[in-house]
């Protein structure tokens, strides 16, 4: 791992620099950097949350599952659209992109972060995507947009369920 290298493309990236994309995205040595990136992030998680013990320990490994499957569903979803990329191609940017997780490390104000910058990964995956598969960025927004919607729309679902089942005494036992 080169972490020289990782720590001009990892800032190019996420300032949306097109050409790190790609370079990134066409080396399969980065393959293994962008899931310690992804891990990192998942301890620094663990840290900012103060869920030190077993989140430590359980944060990375499911930081890096989930990274795998949430690339995995964008993915499937831009191949549905006509994408041209390959999946380790689409990772390893995405993967490095994680860096910027890695300011939820700070207590209390972590997940605050996490928050904010969740909302510029979206838009760096927005780029990433449109770079890989070769798609407009409303394409790509679009490709991107659509699996978050859907969470969003589901969990405003279930609030609404859970609301209906507490004011109609759904929870009383009875």
């Amino acid at each position: 791992m080169n972490w020289e290298r990782l720590q001009h493309l990892i800032p190019a990236i996420l300032k949306l620099d097109a050409q790190a994309i790609r370079d990134a995205a066409g080396d399969e040595e980065l393959t293994a950097s962008a899931v310690v990136v992804v891990a990192i992030a998942g301890v620094a998680s663990a840290i900012g949350t103060l869920h030190i013990f077993p989140g430590i320990i359980t944060n990375p490994i499911m930081t890096v599952v989930g990274s795998f499957i949430g690339v995995g569903i964008l993915f499937l979803l831009a191949k549905l659209f006509g994408g041209t990329g390959d999946f380790l191609s689409y990772y390893r940017p995405i993967g490095l992109a994680y860096a910027l997780q890695w300011i939820t490390v700070i207590p209390v104000i972590g997940g605050f972060l996490g928050i904010i910058t969740g909302i510029w990964m979206t838009v760096v995956t927005i780029v990433i995507t449109r770079e890989i598969h070769g798609f407009s960025t409303g394409k790509a927004a679009l490709v991107v947009l659509i699996p978050l919607i859907l969470v969003m729309l589901f969990l405003l679902l279930l609030i609404g369920m859970l609301g209906f089942a507490a004011i109609s005494g759904g929870f009383s036992g009875s």
